[in-house]
């Protein structure tokens, strides 16, 4: 899965019109985000306004900035791009990050370590040439996890290729006696 951020930008001569032109933005972005299956968790961050001015001849107001931000959950990595295009679709000109996450990251880790313990064990018994061992110590070793989708973005053809893999290891140090 992932989390998908992004910031909504309206500038207007008059506050009202910059803050109503963002939330008509965003209302259209929770319709057409609501209607697919793969999305959840559409969170509004936060939302502000302030003055822009122009310094160049003095101090002069040039208009008001709303400054809109939420995120939303891709349950489908596979529906990554389409989310986004719906964005761009209702005028959201600024994506700011997608954030890979595996969505049991525990139950799925636990799984690799286990598959490491065994995989200690079985070598163990091939190098001492028995079956009867025991394990004494297991030391679990620090691995770092992580997304493909930049080494593949400057490895491949450098597209967006938001389907990427996150790789998954587990390390362990496994003492017998």
């Amino acid at each position: 899965m992932a989390t998908v951020s992004a910031t909504i930008n309206q500038v207007d001569l008059e506050l009202d019109v910059a803050k109503d032109k963002t939330f008509e933005i965003y209302n259209s972005v929770k319709s057409e985000l609501s209607a697919s299956e793969h999305i959840s968790k559409l969170n509004l961050l936060y939302f502000s306004t302030y003055p822009n001015f122009d310094y160049t001849n003095g101090k002069t107001l040039t208009g008001y900035n709303a400054s809109l931000s939420f995120e939303y959950q891709v349950d489908d990595i596979s529906q990554i791009q389409s989310s986004i295009d719906s964005l761009i679709k209702c005028g959201v000109k600024n994506v700011s990050s997608v954030n890979y996450q595996v969505r049991d990251y525990e139950s799925e880790y636990n799984k690799l370590l286990q598959s490491a313990i065994e995989n200690a064990t079985e070598k163990a018994k091939l190098i001492l040439g028995t079956e009867n061992i025991k394990i004494k110590n297991i030391v679990e070793q620090e691995t770092y996890n992580s997304c493909y989708m930049y080494k593949s973005y400057f490895e491949c053809d450098g597209s967006n290729n938001f389907d990427s893999q996150i790789e998954i290891s587990a390390k362990v140090k496994v003492v017998f006696e």
